[in-house]
């Protein structure tokens, strides 16, 4: 169900929001990583995306912190 507020919004669109405005108050948040990971997309996209100042590759960090949060609920199982 749309409701008004929904329409016009694409999917992930809430993250991508969220981490540019982290990204413009200097605070380095997940969706501000994701953002990072996607900025040659989103600038192909005509979006700007702030520089972070911080080594790469985003990925890393991002898997750090979300390692930090989830603990061992992060860490994938493999079967042979």
């Amino acid at each position: 169900m749309n409701t008004e507020k929904d329409q016009g919004q694409l999917p992930g669109e809430e993250l991508v929001r969220q981490g540019l405005a982290d990204l413009s108050n200097n605070w380095l948040s997940e969706p501000a990583l994701l953002v990072l990971i996607a900025g040659p997309r989103l600038t192909r996209l005509g979006i700007a995306v702030p520089e972070a100042g911080v080594p790469r590759p985003f990925e890393h960090m991002l898997y750090i912190r979300l390692n930090e949060r989830l603990g061992q609920a992060l860490t994938p199982i493999i079967t042979v």
